[in-house]
């Protein structure tokens, strides 16, 4: 009973990426704001004058947006959560994500669980 608890992996949820993928993923979130930091050190936030229509009163005309248009954007943000729900049960179900299209053992470049495919097995 142990023995069989104890040869078990771990099936929790993890991310793991080889090195390219990782490496192409730092360089890409951490290289804007490196650039953005050394901008502002350099020269500092830049001056904007205030527009002439925040300076004036309140608005004139009318307010908020057609019922169509609220309408439209809930019922596309719906389908759009109806796509990314889909898309994570597929994920799901087979945890890997490959560049090309034969989809080998090994060549995977992020797995969202730490059990290995054996290679001896269909």
């Amino acid at each position: 009973m142990l023995g069989d608890d104890a040869k078990r992996h771990d099936q929790g949820f993890r991310i793991w990426l080889n090195r390219p993928a990782l490496i192409l993923l730092l360089v890409s979130v951490l290289g804007p704001v490196a650039l953005a930091w050394f901008q502002h050190v350099m020269f500092g936030l830049p001056q904007i004058a205030p527009s002439p229509a925040a300076i004036e009163g309140p608005p004139s005309g009318p307010h908020g947006f057609p019922f169509w248009i609220r309408w439209s954007h809930f019922s596309n943000m719906f389908l759009l959560f109806m796509l990314v729900r889909s898309g994570l049960f597929i994920l799901m179900d087979h945890p890997r994500l490959y560049w090309n299209d034969n989809c080998t053992r090994g060549t995977e470049w992020m797995r969202f669980i730490p059990i290995k495919v054996p290679k001896d097995r269909v």
